[in-house]
């Protein structure tokens, strides 16, 4: 696990520093992107390992439930205690229904804010496109970055005069 955590941070550091010395701009907006993600999302990320635990807990409940019924099949079906085992199933079953459904909207909340996001950091972007390249933002990835779009050259008159019109 440290030299995991070793070779990761430091491919994270000389990428930075790769991207910052391209283009610093672009990587404090990535930066800046990233951290808002960061406190965004980190109440969620909590949640959802809790609620990850508890919905391992209850598919465990119900795999339990079901073991046990068929450890049990033949004594219950003698002592008529079928509607116990199927009423705990049946519990186990809805919990589990209701923790999948719990983690699962918490990720679509999750999901969400992370592309509104990112759609608020491309109108940023394309924003300033049009500021900086004076282009139309559905043009802008026709300019190749830190080049203006130069002015289209003159016309210029031909040396020899276009024939007469023909009356």
């Amino acid at each position: 696990a440290l030299l995991t955590l070793t070779v990761t941070t430091t491919m994270v550091v000389a990428q930075t520093a790769v991207a910052a010395r391209v283009s610093p701009a672009v990587t404090a907006l990535a930066m800046l992107t990233g951290s808002a993600l960061v406190v965004v999302l980190w109440p969620m990320l909590r949640r959802s390992r809790l609620l990850g635990r508890e919905l391992m807990g209850n598919n465990r409940a119900v795999m339990g439930s079901i073991s046990s019924f068929l450890d049990g099949l033949k004594l219950s079906k003698a002592h008529a205690l079928e509607t116990k085992y199927l009423d705990a199933f049946s519990g186990a079953l809805t919990n589990a229904r209701r923790a999948q459904n719990r983690f699962t909207k918490l990720q679509d909340v999750a999901s969400g804010a992370q592309l509104l996001l990112h759609a608020a950091v491309r109108a940023v972007g394309s924003d300033r496109a049009v500021q900086r390249f004076n282009v139309h933002p559905a043009r802008r990835h026709d300019v190749p970055r830190g080049v203006r779009r130069s002015r289209p050259a003159p016309i210029r008159p031909t040396a020899h005069p276009p024939p007469p019109a023909h009356p």
